[in-house]
């Protein structure tokens, strides 16, 4: 179980926990940043080394032109 300490978009309450599975769905289907904020934490301990993870792995792909800046897709 991830718990989230964010509340945003979905509307998840602070300590409220939710499996991953649920989590992905919140993400795919409402864009729920609470979410992705909440599964970037818990993966790679914050938001900035999830950013810095995406931008390694990019650039391992061959995306030399890519650069994220946070972990959803809004500036």
């Amino acid at each position: 179980m991830l718990v989230i300490w964010v509340v945003l978009r979905f509307g998840l309450k602070n300590g409220e926990s939710l499996t991953c599975e649920e989590m992905l769905k919140a993400i795919c289907l409402n864009s729920a940043n609470d979410c992705v904020y909440a599964m970037a934490e818990h993966l790679a301990g914050s938001e900035e080394e999830f950013v810095a993870r995406m931008n390694t792995k990019a650039k391992s792909l061959g995306m030399h032109n890519t650069t994220f800046k946070n972990c959803h897709r809004f500036r």
